[in-house]
């Protein structure tokens, strides 16, 4: 089930955000996930082609759901038509 509050390690991030939304207006979680992208999109083992590089991300409101209309019920995600 989704939360919006942090929790674990997603605290360490930015001591200030306690929320998603908090996240959302971080410049600190910005960067960490942008970081992370630089980093995987570097690496020859995991990213092999350009068509597996990160362009772009989003922290969402929400997760991702069947319930929600996103993923159908073999859990793939809809694409709008």
């Amino acid at each position: 089930e989704f939360s919006n509050e942090l929790d674990g390690i997603a605290l360490d991030v930015d001591e200030e955000c306690k929320t998603v939304e908090d996240a959302k207006k971080s410049e600190k979680w910005k960067a960490y996930i942008q970081n992370a992208i630089n980093k995987y999109n570097k690496d020859p083992d995991y990213c092999v082609s350009n068509a597996q590089r990160i362009q772009y991300f989003r922290i969402l409101d929400g997760d991702f759901g069947v319930e929600s209309g996103e993923l159908t019920a073999t859990m793939k995600l809809k694409r709008p038509i």
